[in-house]
């Protein structure tokens, strides 16, 4: 039998464990958090099979049940509000491989007690490239799904939820979500605390609304117009805005807060700074309002000539809705997770 020069022989390839991946981003969700990662360089010439984290550092890891060869990898049971530091590994034949960078990350919100959250990167549901639904982070199930006679918002290649609508109401056209469930929890009057990251076109753009035509009572309204946020309580009974001086630059994103700190004032923050606080009227007169909680238009009402406050390129991220005065100190602690999350200014 001829004997194969050795000049000739192939080489057997080494078997290892593999390098390490690269967490590139973190999202919070109640009780979980959800890890963006690049795969590692080097497989260790055997196929990756599943991956490990840790959310102590290092010192202990939990493997993937079920596995999990891409990204993002999520991580459930965590306690809100809680500090953890998470690092993955992958794993292939041989074992687990080396661990990745470290990153920091809190689950839920760092301000407990919301009333609504909603975040673009969990608890969507798709019905192909729409979004159907729309689910409440809170606990408190204020969940928002499709308005009938009316088209899907759009998922945006940055996972932001696109709603347009245009100035007619039932409008099929019209790509907005609806609440209609959670009447009792959103028809309270007391005083609130509203976080919006969005960005926004023109013609007056509404984020988000509780409206009823018939006696123009609107509630946690803010819209943005041409690059002036706007904030209303009831018919204008309340109001106030600020000018940007930024037009209607779609691609631009905008962290909006919107409060009540007593029954005739209304504060606005933008992009971490207060920019306007006014006593102009009074919240009362909103006990009747049992309508909708829209997002991406205000109000619907068939037959009516009341313009329906449009959205044309509405790009919602995310919102916090607390059904309470926070205090400044709690207030930017929301603002810092926000733009932490989002990259706003």
């Amino acid at each position: 039998m001829p004997v194969m020069s050795p000049r000739f022989r192939l080489k057997q390839a080494v078997l290892t464990t593999p390098t390490a991946p690269v967490i590139t981003a973190v999202s919070s969700g109640s009780q979980s958090l959800i890890i963006y990662f690049i795969a590692p360089e080097g497989n260790g010439a055997s196929a990756i099979t599943n991956y490990q984290y840790s959310v102590n550092n290092g010192s202990t890891f939990t493997t993937l049940s079920p596995a999990s060869t891409s990204s993002p990898i999520s991580i459930a049971g965590l306690t809100n509000g809680t500090l953890y530091v998470v690092r993955i590994r992958a794993v292939n034949s041989i074992g687990p491989g080396t661990q990745s960078n470290a990153v920091t990350a809190v689950p839920g919100l760092p301000v407990s007690g919301a009333l609504l959250w909603l975040s673009c990167d969990i608890g969507v549901t798709m019905a192909g490239s729409n979004v159907s639904g729309w689910s409440d982070l809170s606990g408190n199930g204020i969940n928002f799904g499709a308005k009938p006679n009316s088209a899907l918002p759009l998922r945006h290649s940055d996972s932001s939820i696109k709603f347009t609508a245009s100035a007619t109401y039932n409008d099929a056209n019209a790509r907005v979500l609806q609440n209609t469930s959670n009447t009792g929890l959103l028809n309270q009057t007391g005083l609130y605390t509203l976080f919006a990251v969005v960005r926004a076109g023109a013609n007056n753009s509404c984020i988000i609304s509780k409206s009823t035509d018939e006696t123009k009572r609107r509630r946690y309204q803010i819209s943005v117009n041409n690059g002036v946020i706007y904030a209303l309580e009831g018919n204008g009974d309340i109001s106030t805005s600020y000018n940007t001086l930024t037009g209607d630059q779609v691609n631009l994103k905008r962290l909006i807060v919107s409060q009540t700190p007593t029954s005739s004032q209304l504060l606005l923050r933008y992009n971490g700074a207060q920019v306007s606080l006014i006593n102009n009227g009074s919240v009362s007169g909103t006990t009747t309002n049992t309508a909708p909680v829209y997002l991406g238009a205000s109000p619907f009402s068939p037959g009516s000539t009341y313009n329906a406050e449009a959205s044309t390129e509405m790009y919602i991220y995310e919102i916090v809705l607390y059904q309470s005065v926070l205090t400044l100190a709690q207030i930017q602690q929301v603002e810092s997770y926000l733009n932490s999350k989002w990259s706003v200014y």
